[in-house]
């Protein structure tokens, strides 16, 4: 199965990943892509071991659960990570797919040729689980923060300037509001940025960057208004200067 869906992917197109259908583990395919391949899934697989919270398993049942998660995912060549001073953490490690174990869930990030063998092992069960549910949940990306950087770059440097100036244009707004904003509508999902932006986030790096140029070359002009203990820069798009 494997060999067969890595000749499937070397052959993916460019602009397309090949994978499982956004929100299923099941159906594979060449699917649009911002980004190709270097998609992971962020992937979510309920799982029934008789823990509920508040009550936990005995200590017996738990450390039966986790020796039989370690021996079936090591017959297929993943690693196992535990991590933590007191109540170890396991996941499940190989290449770039990292899954965390819990008595009532795996999730994490999951290459795209690991999916259906992380799907067989659950759906199989075993003694101590029962695999109830599989999503995923999203695709996340392997970037690095410069990698994200060039990313976008590539993707909206030809227009991000225009963009800007329009979101200011014959209105004065609070910059960081609009810089917020445009940055939530480009930022992807990564290993590093997963929910949402921050000011250290590469989307909003990149869209700070580019109001900063527009900035020092007269065509957004800002102004500083106080209220109360805070200062609030409100800025225009200066029509003369453009």
């Amino acid at each position: 199965m494997n060999s067969l869906m890595e000749v499937m992917e070397s052959y993916t197109p460019d602009g397309y990943r090949f994978g499982p259908k956004s929100s299923t583990a099941d159906l594979y395919g060449y699917w649009e892509s911002k980004t190709g391949r270097t998609t992971l899934f962020h992937l979510l697989f309920s799982l029934e071991t008789g823990y509920e919270w508040g009550k936990d398993l005995s200590h017996e049942k738990t450390d039966a659960f986790y020796k039989e998660i370690k021996e079936k995912f090591h017959e297929e060549e993943f690693d196992t990570v535990r991590t933590g001073c007191t109540s170890l953490a396991m996941y499940l490690v190989k290449g770039k797919t990292h899954l965390y174990v819990h008595p009532m869930e795996i999730s994490g990030y999951c290459e795209t040729l690991h999916i259906p063998k992380v799907t067989a092992i659950l759906k199989k069960g075993g003694s101590t689980f029962r695999l109830v549910k599989n999503t995923i949940a999203e695709e996340v990306y392997s970037f690095t923060d410069e990698e994200e950087m060039e990313y976008y770059r590539a993707r909206y440097g030809t227009c991000i300037h225009r963009n800007i100036l329009d979101a200011f244009s014959n209105r004065r707004a609070g910059k960081e509001d609009i810089l917020s904003m445009m940055a939530s509508r480009i930022n992807v999902a990564t290993t590093s940025h997963l929910h949402g932006i921050g000011y250290d986030s590469p989307a909003y790096r990149f869209v700070h960057e580019a109001y900063d140029r527009l900035v020092n070359n007269g065509k957004l002009k800002e102004n500083a208004w106080k209220t109360g203990c805070c200062n609030i820069i409100m800025t225009t798009s200066n029509a003369n200067a453009i």
